[in-house]
């Protein structure tokens, strides 16, 4: 990852895009099932919709997902609580939405029932710690612990040292509250999360996370507390691979932007090999299987086009389909399990994103509920 793609890491991009069609209707259904089996407050408003950050709040409709279209999500809150654009957001069981504001150095939950036909809300918890240093990332563990990626700005624009906070269930608390996290995560070699990016877990409860360094898996680390530093027990390296855009293979590092897990366990990860481009989504099948610092060759790479700006985020939904977010729209590709070697597949589904909804650098997208793996 070059100097600049570093700078560029919380970039806002304004442009409108184009799209292609699929059928989705089947599985974004189910999903909406399952909306009714989550925590006592699961809200029907939230089931079946594709969330996501920018300077709003977005979300797609159930009947947006299921056709390509122009239009920007028909979901777009923004606060008064934010300083500027969120960072990322994540949801709960109930289908609260929880946010980052980077620029703030906070957290902000809305209820779900507040976000139906509002063009505007008010949190009800803010999250504020000394041990914030420009939050970027959000995920929530199986046993509803809140996780947040941490890359503080240097004055000379040196990739940061990141670090990764847990705070325990905090979806009782309400109001303006002050806290202190009980894990606070860092890797024995600082390089490790050196340009922290993105933060996910696998089925197993291991902890990702993107940086200078590749893909960087902890062994479940639920259980630790206090101020910890960790060997990664396995790291996907950076080099090792080849630009997808050259007439002939050419050595490139790779820089990951956002990863996730399909329904088999498979690791896909946003990558970019030149500039901060969006260039290629890799498939790494058994990343379980993984030890020590490697370069796997991936089961599959989606080449994407080379002049799309970067946002990365990526979900799952239950009938398998990969979403991928880029700056400009939001694809869909359909059975990508099914895809081998290097391939360029037309996406079944384009969603025209742009102004308040164009996507955050290193943002989630987020299926409710999501699909269980």
């Amino acid at each position: 990852m070059d100097d600049t793609h570093l700078m560029a890491r919380r970039r806002r991009r304004d442009a409108p895009l184009a799209g292609g069609a699929a059928s989705l209707a089947a599985g974004l259904l189910y999903a909406a099932s399952l909306a009714g089996c989550g925590g006592s407050g699961s809200s029907p408003h939230a089931a079946g919709r594709l969330w996501y950050a920018g300077r709003a709040l977005c979300s797609f409709t159930q009947a947006q997902l299921e056709r390509s279209d122009q239009s920007n999500p028909a979901i777009s809150i923004t606060s008064d609580a934010a300083a500027a654009a969120f960072g990322d957001l994540a949801l709960d069981g109930n289908g609260d939405v929880w946010a980052v504001d980077s620029a703030g150095d906070q957290i902000l939950r809305f209820p779900a029932s507040s976000l139906d036909g509002v063009e505007s809300a008010t949190p009800d918890l803010v999250i504020r710690s000394d041990a914030f240093h420009s939050p970027g990332n959000l995920v929530f563990d199986g046993d509803g612990g809140l996780w947040v990626a941490n890359c503080p700005a240097t004055e000379d624009a040196r990739p940061c040292a990141g670090f990764i906070l847990r705070f325990d269930a905090p979806g009782s608390l309400t109001g303006t509250q002050s806290l202190s996290p009980s894990l606070s995560l860092r890797s024995e070699a600082p390089d490790d999360l050196s340009g922290l990016g993105a933060i996910a877990f696998d089925a197993s409860g291991n902890l990702w996370a993107t940086s200078l360094a590749g893909a960087v898996r902890f062994e479940d680390p639920r259980s630790l507390s206090g101020d910890v530093a960790l060997a990664p027990y396995a790291v996907i390296q950076n080099s090792g691979y080849t630009s997808p855009w050259s007439w002939s293979p050419q050595p490139a590092n790779v820089s990951f932007f956002m990863i996730a897990f399909d329904s088999s366990g498979a690791l896909w990860a946003a990558a970019q090999t030149t500039g901060f481009y969006l260039s290629s989504v890799m498939k790494f099948a058994n990343p379980e299987s993984l030890r020590g610092s490697s370069s796997p060759a991936p089961a599959a790479v989606i080449i994407g086009e080379p002049d799309l700006l970067p946002a990365g985020g990526m979900a799952f939904d239950p009938q398998g389909n990969l979403w991928l977010a880029t700056a400009d729209a939001i694809l869909q590709y359909a059975e990508p399990g099914e895809l081998t070697g290097e391939v360029n597949p037309t996406p079944a589904v384009t969603l025209g994103v742009f102004n308040e909804c164009s996507p955050s650098l290193y943002g989630h997208l987020v299926l409710f509920p999501a699909p269980s793996r």
